[in-house]
């Protein structure tokens, strides 16, 4: 069985609800759902605004109603340092005591909007370091879920974003050559993304690229096929931190030539040892 899981990005206080109702409606017409990672605070015009039950009230009635299941969004998704890589982050390279204050804090609100506490975190802009992966241990998350640079710590299980919704229908299908092997997608995106997003692109952004017919479409093709499920990130962690852990072609030490047989965007529940297995039989069968 393929499982493919959807993270929503950046819903916050401030956000576009009426697209993220029809995004939900979307996911409720399949009787699908989805985990989506809140924003507790939100800059907008030099001000904070956090989320509350009267401002975030569909993510609420989607939370009660089994739509979705909420993870927490970094803090307020301010960059506040750069990580190795250059890119903006708001987690790494800054202090152990000042992760664990804004890790609370969005926690602490996160609980007193949903009624329930977080298990699940998400970086802004992917990225976090060893303190956030230890902050978020000794906190007792159960996943974090990112980019391809994970750091490990106790109990956390990571389970990073695979595609997007650019290329989410390509890496379902390649993931059905190694369906034996339990494979994991984790499809990630953003309202601004779709063309029906209420605010137009900032200078410099790509256009929309995605819609709200796509989305149906790709569910579509999800629905009609019964080797594959949706599955929120949160039940697949579950099951990972019980039983077998998660693992991606990159971190096979093989030469490239069989790395190449096995998407990047894939995630495998199996044995390494199954899974290479396949890839050497099918290398020697496509000679």
């Amino acid at each position: 069985m393929i499982s493919v899981c959807f993270r929503f990005d950046d819903p916050s206080a401030t956000s576009d609800h009426n697209l993220e109702k029809e995004i939900f409606k979307t996911f409720s017409s399949f009787e699908y759902s989805l985990t989506v990672a809140v924003i507790p605070y939100r800059k907008r015009s030099g001000d904070i605004i956090e989320i509350s039950k009267e401002n975030v009230d569909h993510l609420i009635k989607a939370k009660q109603s089994g739509i979705i299941d909420i993870a927490l969004h970094g803090h307020s998704h301010i960059p506040r340092k750069t990580d190795t890589n250059g890119s903006p982050s708001e987690f790494s390279g800054t202090s152990r005591d000042q992760q664990i204050n804004l890790i609370k804090e969005g926690s602490a609100l996160i609980t007193s909007v949903f009624d329930d506490k977080p298990i699940g975190f998400v970086p802004p802009w992917n990225s976090y370091d060893q303190n956030t992966a230890d902050v978020l241990n000794e906190l007792d998350y159960k996943y974090i879920s990112a980019g391809s640079v994970n750091f490990q710590s106790g109990s956390l299980v990571p389970l990073p974003r695979t595609c997007t919704m650019r290329n989410a229908l390509s890496t379902i299908r390649e993931s059905e050559k190694f369906k034996k092997f339990s494979p994991v997608i984790v499809v990630v995106f953003h309202p601004d993304e779709f063309e029906e997003f209420c605010y137009p692109p900032d200078p410099g952004d790509a256009p929309p690229f995605t819609s709200l017919i796509k989305l149906n479409e790709l569910l579509t093709y999800i629905n009609e096929h019964q080797d594959i499920e949706i599955s929120s990130i949160k039940c697949v962690a579950h099951s990972t931190n019980h039983s077998r852990s998660l693992w991606t072609p990159h971190q096979l030490k093989l030469p490239w030539r069989f790395k190449a047989l096995v998407s990047p965007g894939i995630l495998f529940r199996s044995s390494r040892l199954r899974v290479f297995s396949r890839m050497l039989k099918d290398m020697l069968l496509n000679r």
